[in-house]
């Protein structure tokens, strides 16, 4: 309301008031890199070691191994969050106070985007930012993903700490951002969805497209793209997933979603949509 009397109204365009020079930008990924990320992650010993990984998708299969889906990669990495790191979480989820999770909504009058709820999404979560990100198991789950993916935490948004009680679910979607391809962040590349405990029943990710359900279990990390390896910037649709219904138990959970470009930086000036 007062930014022609406070001759501001430039700052109510997006573009005026969050410039950023593509030149100028550093990519995360460039072609071909998710594959690289990928095999590098399932081959080195490691990582091997640490983590006993499972592929259960990747470019053109496993000719040795049926159960590998041919599609794009979905790993599991085992023993990824160490036990009091999870308990720990789930605690900080609590701390800060756990809402009804929403979907991003329309694009506002100044450039930024709103939320909305959905009845196809209806979790609890709560944002790991300040002192929840600056915590000491916060910090150690980071390196490790930062290790993993070998992209620097300021690519990647704050842990959306997650708890889904009997009956709650998210219904089929996918993390990829095209509102965002052409702004500081970029789209995000990938997805790392961190279990915190084991459930009792139900509670599976599921993707449809490739007939792959994970379960629960703690300690877990399942990694996949939002992006094709020969064009990152670009959705692949194979990924879209949902999260089943809890049948019995508690299922608690993060997301941690790496974008293009410094996320974390543009969050902190406000211009992160």
């Amino acid at each position: 309301q007062c930014a022609p009397a406070c001759r501001t109204c430039h700052s109510l365009i997006f573009e005026e008031r969050c410039p950023w020079d593509p030149s100028e930008a550093t990519n995360a990924w460039q072609p071909g890199s998710l594959e690289k990320m990928f095999t590098r992650i399932t081959t080195e010993p490691f990582y091997v070691e640490q983590f006993q990984p499972q592929i259960l998708s990747k470019p053109g299969g496993d000719p040795t191994n049926d159960t590998v889906k041919d599609g794009p990669w979905v790993v599991i990495l085992e023993d990824f969050v160490k036990e009091d790191e999870c308990e720990r979480l789930i605690q900080l989820g609590a701390e800060e106070g756990y809402e009804l999770s929403k979907d991003i909504g329309e694009e506002q009058f100044d450039g930024t985007y709103g939320d909305k709820e959905s009845r196809y999404r209806t979790s609890t979560n709560a944002w790991c930012g300040d002192d929840c990100y600056a915590d000491a198991a916060t910090q150690q789950v980071v390196k490790r993903m930062e290790n993993v993916t070998d992209i620097p935490d300021e690519y990647a948004e704050h842990f959306q700490l997650l708890r889904y009680e009997v009956g709650q679910f998210y219904g089929q979607h996918h993390d990829y951002s095209e509102h965002v391809k052409d702004r500081a962040e970029g789209v995000r590349l990938l997805t790392i969805f961190l279990y915190l405990n084991d459930v009792e029943g139900g509670g599976g990710t599921n993707f449809p497209q490739l007939n792959i359900t994970v379960m629960p279990k703690r300690g877990r990390a399942l990694l996949w793209p939002s992006v094709l390896n020969d064009d990152p910037n670009e959705v692949d649709g194979r990924t879209e997933h949902q999260a089943l219904p809890v049948e019995k138990g508690i299922k608690y959970g993060a997301n941690a979603w790496v974008h293009m470009r410094d996320f974390k930086t543009v969050h902190a000036s406000g211009c992160a949509t």
